[in-house]
């Protein structure tokens, strides 16, 4: 392999759990290649779309993560055919059973990440050492008169956001949260940068002064719905229940579609021990995004609460069919057996969500 690092776009659907891609992005890391992933999970708008083209344009490989989801997601279909037209690599990653396969990707090279995941990784990072960099180019002789410093313009708001917004993507919190800063010094009205540094400073466990930029977005724009489900996400990390259900109905009014607050009022409904409308929520987020994981552990969780057992273990089974890389459902899946009186399966259970690094 080159000594320059190969960049590798991982393009997946924000509808899915991103426990396989989290891995995924770690164990490629180790292998000494650079990822890339979008981890907004909130799709569209001009300046995102410029954020993702750069990435691309920056990459070697794009490697597709496939699921329902992401055979569905427009979204996945223009990352990859964009990067496929400039030239890059394009590897699609076998990960979940897809009831059909866009035409374009069936001739590609496939990796099968199903069957084994330590086969898929060794078999990704064969495709991706077969990558030659673009050459450095030979130092050009220096001039005998140095050229004038070039004069470097102050970086506008847009681009302290959207370096912003590259480090939130790495999982570089404190270097976004400093970027976001930025962008509002020179704009103090600037909503977009409020609502992004509220998402940095969740991750940063900083919740109350998440719920304070949440506010602000709020304050200067009342009807940007994605602000009331940031809202509510802080109040419930903040214990905060009640707060939270108001916040993520008023998402809701706002947005009929927006099955993210859904999930998030199911799970505070939930926390509230208020399983049957928790059980509502859940299926109303289900009916909006049928591939959506989250909603089936939710659904999961209320009827554990509603002791109705069967049907529990049926939801975190689904769930670990649409994500079988992520602990948290092995963990519940557990907690459904147990009660069932099904005590060595449920340490089966209790022994993947361990081996897949759950400790919660």
């Amino acid at each position: 392999m080159s000594d320059a690092p190969l960049r590798v776009f991982i393009s997946y659907a924000r509808a899915d759990s991103t426990a396989f891609v989290d891995r995924l992005e770690r164990d490629l890391k180790a292998q000494h290649f650079v990822p890339w992933v979008d981890r907004h999970g909130l799709e569209g708008g001009q300046e995102w779309m410029e954020i993702i083209q750069q990435a691309i344009d920056e990459c070697h490989a794009l490697a597709v993560v496939l699921s329902p989801a992401a055979v569905q997601s427009r979204f996945v279909r223009i990352e990859y055919r964009y990067a496929d037209e400039i030239g890059k690599l394009v590897i699609p990653l076998r990960y979940l059973p897809t009831p059909t396969t866009p035409m374009d990707l069936r001739i590609l090279q496939w990796v099968d990440f199903q069957t084994s995941y330590d086969e898929g990784l060794r078999h990704l990072v064969q495709s991706l050492s077969h990558i030659k960099p673009p050459a450095a180019q030979p130092p050009t002789e220096q001039p005998q008169q140095p050229p004038p410093a070039p004069v470097i313009p102050p970086k506008t708001k847009k681009q302290w956001r959207d370096e912003g917004n590259a480090h939130y993507d790495a999982k570089r919190y404190a270097e976004a949260l400093a970027a976001f800063d930025q962008a509002i010094k020179l704009d103090p009205q600037y909503v977009l940068a409020y609502y992004d540094r509220g998402w940095a400073l969740r991750d940063l466990k900083r919740y109350t002064d998440a719920l304070a930029d949440f506010d602000q977005v709020i304050k200067l724009d009342p009807q940007k719905t994605n602000a009331y489900y940031g809202r509510g996400e802080a109040l419930w990390c903040l214990i905060r229940y009640e707060e939270a259900l108001a916040a993520y109905n008023q998402a809701i009014k706002l947005d009929p579609q927006n099955f993210y607050a859904y999930a998030g009022k199911g799970t505070v409904l939930y926390n509230l021990k208020r399983h049957e409308e928790a059980l509502e929520a859940s299926d109303r987020t289900i009916a909006l995004n049928p591939q959506f994981v989250r909603a089936y552990n939710g659904r999961g969780n209320a009827l554990l609460g509603l002791k109705r057992y069967d049907e529990a273990l049926a939801a975190y089974d689904q769930a670990i069919k649409l994500d079988p890389y992520d602990g948290l459902f092995y963990s519940n899946k557990a907690n459904a057996l147990d009660a069932l009186g099904r005590a060595q399966e449920a340490e089966q259970a209790r022994k993947k969500a361990h081996e897949l690094g759950y400790t919660g």
